[in-house]
């Protein structure tokens, strides 16, 4: 059965068949069903996979980012690190090269004040032993001296005691005894003793003579009763000559001896008063001499005495003036060495004190400065890096956002489509419809009635 339906557009003017419009109908219906379903396929899977692919590049992007972060706030805390680590090393370094500048200047300064200070001490005992060994010298000399003087004296006063010993003898012809010539020594008043030693010889040497005067004198012998008998016999023989020319030769010879007898007691008698009266002047010169060498004695042993303490006084003041010299010289050199080394050690002292403070300060500033680029290095990474992530974030949503778009737009595109078809069909339908209430009437349509 065949129908007049309106050509298809471009078309030429044909009869159409009825089933063929409505095979081409169903035709146009599926083919529009398939579109539809294809075309929303294909939107939402070109959005699932525009989405899909953001979400990729989001995560790779998030990914990279944070293992560019981390890597570059590895290594920025590397290099704050290393930085700090170089800074407290250079820190350590300087300030042991401080120290040990310090020490060595401490080791220097102290062994040469120390050395200047042992030669200073050195130069001052040996004076102070000098000066004492020097006094002790002296002493000892002057002692020596004294105690041979002493010596002297002592062998002065035996040979004193010797003379008079020896002179016993002699005095003892002259009828003296020693206390009767001794004169005191307090009284020999023989003037002022210009040479002790001098005088006690020459004193010595007229007392052995005056001894030896009154020891060999022939007249004290004389004088004696032994020298009587001397006299008696020479004048009885001179007596008795006349008694030969008489002839009462006994007579004579008793005349003869008596007056042979007087006439020798009268010159005994006249021979030992000159002999006792010269004897007595002897042993006064003799007494006087020994006198005269005990003062000389008493005076060699006070100027013995007065000399050592001349000489102790003398050697004392130069020990003293030796001391006070060598120390006038010692203490302003110690207290100079001692002043130096204070200066100088606290000069050091101070350096290193100022040279710590400027590397503890520069340790301080450089740490900060570390510290500070650390910390704005790590905020522009921080920034840097939010950036990035921004920017991938941005991005991301903008292709999400275009995808959706798009997806809209298809969509959007697949509804008109769809309503195109729609209405194609259903104009197709409306005349095949038609066509067919034309053609084939319901069973209970009016047509039935009256056709």
């Amino acid at each position: 059965m065949s129908v007049k339906s309106p050509p298809a557009k471009g078309a030429p003017a044909t009869r159409v068949n009825l089933y063929e419009l409505e095979r081409s109908t169903l035709h146009d219906l599926l083919k529009l069903v398939e579109a539809r379903a294809a075309a929303d396929v294909a939107a939402k899977s070109a959005n699932t996979g525009a989405i899909s692919s953001a979400e990729k590049d989001w995560a790779r992007a998030r990914k990279q980012v944070a293992v560019a972060r981390e890597q570059n706030l590895t290594a920025l805390e590397a290099a704050r690190v290393e930085a700090i680590q170089q800074l407290n090393e250079r820190f350590q370094a300087e300030t042991a090269a401080a120290d040990l500048e310090l020490a060595e200047t401490k080791k220097r300064v102290t062994t040469e004040c120390d050395e200047i200070e042992q030669k200073a001490r050195t130069a001052y005992q040996d004076t102070r032993w000098t000066a004492d060994s020097m006094h002790e010298a002296a002493e000892k000399s002057a002692s020596d001296e004294r105690e041979e003087i002493r010596r002297s004296a002592a062998k002065t006063a035996e040979r004193i005691n010797a003379l008079w010993k020896e002179a016993e003898g002699p005095l003892a012809r002259a009828a003296l005894e020693r206390a009767d010539v001794e004169v005191p020594t307090s009284q020999a008043a023989g003037g002022l003793i210009v040479d002790p030693a001098r005088t006690i010889e020459e004193q010595f040497e007229a007392a052995q003579l005056a001894l030896g005067d009154l020891r060999d004198s022939r007249r004290l012998k004389l004088a004696t009763p032994m020298g009587l008998i001397f006299i008696v016999v020479p004048i009885g023989i001179l007596s008795a000559i006349p008694s030969l020319l008489v002839e009462q030769k006994i007579v004579a010879i008793i005349g003869g001896g008596v007056g042979a007898l007087v006439i020798a007691f009268l010159v005994h008698w006249l021979l030992r008063r000159s002999a006792l009266k010269w004897g007595a002047a002897r042993a006064h010169d003799f007494g006087t001499a020994l006198a005269r060498v005990g003062e000389a004695r008493v005076t060699l042993l006070k100027r013995a005495d007065s000399e050592y303490v001349r000489r102790l006084t003398e050697a004392g003041s130069v020990r003293e003036q030796t001391k006070a010299h060598a120390e006038s010289i010692y203490r302003p050199l110690s207290e100079k060495n001692a002043a130096r080394k204070a200066r100088e050690l606290t000069e050091a002292t101070d350096k290193h004190a100022r040279t710590t403070d400027r590397l503890r300060f520069w340790r301080v500033d450089a740490t900060d400065k570390a510290e500070e680029h650390y910390s704005r290095a790590k905020t522009d990474s921080e920034d840097r890096y939010s950036a990035a992530l921004s920017d991938a974030e941005r991005r991301a949503r903008d292709i999400g956002s275009e995808a959706k778009a798009t997806l809209a737009d298809a969509e959007r595109n697949i509804a008109v489509e769809w309503r195109d078809g729609q209405d194609r069909i259903g104009r197709a339908l409306n005349k095949l419809r038609a066509n067919g209430l034309e053609h084939f009437p319901d069973w209970n349509s009016p047509f039935w009635y009256n056709p």
